[in-house]
Parts: structure tokens; sequence; C-alpha cells
């Protein structure tokens, strides 16, 4: 009884904390009578001049647009600060070329069947809910160019419940893309910021394990970018570390040297 208790409790206090999700929105502003998108959600028609609001989450997204007037289209990709409004305008004349027409191919990286832990798990695992504690969640890493166009997909087979995912960018250890909303996600869009490691992380908010397949594909800037190598391996390496301890009661900080596993990207390693 007293275990159903504290997971009753648990989900209780999780699903309340999900109450204060970060907020932010974006006013589009057309120069044509348009059929707007944001990222995979529905579609929006605006009227050339009228502004339209719409609400989101902090992070990277992709804005698609349709002139209903010429036909011309429109595809950007902007970040959203939390809490705050973007203004995008969008004019179709000063468009010289829209990410849809980049000749280069689309390379597959991962097609990966998961299974996202839910709350039950992972009380009974620590004894109590605490997601940030709990170190079970699927991972995975990637190396990814500059400019490169990401298109992922999440197919969870029960489509009840709300789940979330985030890219980090592994070095800054800062987040590029959350979504702590979703069912499933089909070709979400985004393009990587700077060369470097990113990992993409799955959580639940629901209270039992939910299974799905992870989709990740990039397309390269340009065909000069078709054999990065995306791969990443483990390796030990040095880092520095400064210590504070009290000696005479006074604080005294050394730094020393002690080594710690990390993500490399196996396109630097080849390089080098």
């Amino acid at each position: 009884m007293k275990i159903l208790f504290t997971l009753f409790l648990s989900l209780f206090v999780y699903a309340n904390s999900y109450c204060q999700e970060p907020v932010s929105y974006v006013l589009i502003s057309v120069t044509e009578k348009s059929e707007i998108k944001l990222d995979d959600g529905p579609n929006n028609i605006i009227g050339k001049n009228e502004p339209y609001k719409i609400k989101s989450v902090p992070g990277q997204h992709l804005i698609s647009a349709k002139s209903l007037e010429t036909d011309k289209t429109f595809k950007t990709v902007f970040v959203l600060e939390n809490g705050k409004q973007k203004l995008m305008n969008i004019n179709y004349a000063a468009q010289n070329e829209s990410i849809e027409n980049k000749e280069t191919p689309i390379i597959d990286i991962a097609n990966i069947d998961i299974s996202i832990p839910g709350i039950a798990k992972i009380t009974a695992t620590q004894g109590t809910y605490n997601s940030n504690d709990y170190e079970g969640y699927p991972t995975y890493y990637y190396a990814l160019e500059q400019n490169d166009e990401i298109i992922f997909s999440v197919d969870t087979r029960s489509k009840s419940g709300k789940n979330e995912i985030r890219i980090v960018n592994y070095k800054k250890d800062s987040i590029i893309y959350f979504n702590d909303g979703f069912q499933s996600l089909q070709n979400l869009n985004f393009t990587i910021p700077e060369r470097g490691i990113y990992y993409f992380q799955f959580r639940s908010k629901n209270a039992l394990d939910r299974k799905a397949t992870f989709i990740l594909k990039r397309k390269p800037e340009s065909v000069d970018g078709v054999g990065f190598n995306t791969g990443i391996e483990w390796k030990m390496v040095s880092d520095t570390v400064t210590i504070s301890s009290q000696v005479d009661g006074k604080e005294t900080t050394e730094q020393k040297i002690k080594f710690v596993e990390k993500a490399v990207m196996k396109h630097e390693q080849k390089n080098n």
C-alpha cells in the first residue's frame, strides 16, 4: 500500500510540475496571402499583412510558407527564446533558395527501436520518482556538421499520453531542441548551428514504458558534406579540475588532472 501511495504521489507531483511548461510565441507576417506551417503542426491560412500569432516551445523551429496567390514557397529555420516573442516577416521576393531545392542527397543515420521508460519503472528503480536523477533514458550520440539539415521522426506504438525529446549540444551542454508534449513526430526538420557532437534523449510522461522507432536523417549543406562521418567513439581523455579546500582557516585552490570518458568525433580522428 505504501508503494502504491508513493507511486501515486510521484505521478501527481510530476504531472503538476509540467503545468509550468516553457512557452514562447512567433508572430508571422506575410507579403502575400499564404498557408503557413510551424514544424509538424497544422496548416494556417494568413492574410497579406495580417500578423498571426502561434504559441510554441523555446528552441529551434522550421517555418514553411506557401503563397496562395503565386504558389511561391518559403522555408527558414529560426530560434525561439523562452518567454519571448519572435517576429517573422516572410517576403517571397527576397527568398532566393528554399531548403527543399538544395541538390544534395538525404542520408540515413539511424533507424532504431527504442523503449522509453515510464514513471512506474523509474520509481521502482530509484525507490522514488525524480526524472532528473534517473540515468536510464535512451540517449544516442552523433557527430553532425554545421548547416546539416536534420530530419527525424519518432513513431510510438501507443498514441496515448505524451513524450519528451531533447537534442543537446554535447560540448556546450545546451539544448538546441526540446519538445515535451508529443505522441509521435513525423519528419521534423531543423538546421545544426555548428559542427560537433549532439545527443538525442527520450523521456516519457506516461506511467508505463513506451515503445517507439527513432529515425534520423541528414541533408548536408552541399555535396562536399556527403562524406562527413557521423560516428562517435568514447575515449579516456585528461581533464583539468579545480579543487577548493580549507588550510588553517584559509581557502586554497589547486588544479589537478583527472581522466574521464568523453565522446569524440570519428570524423576529426580520421582527419588527424
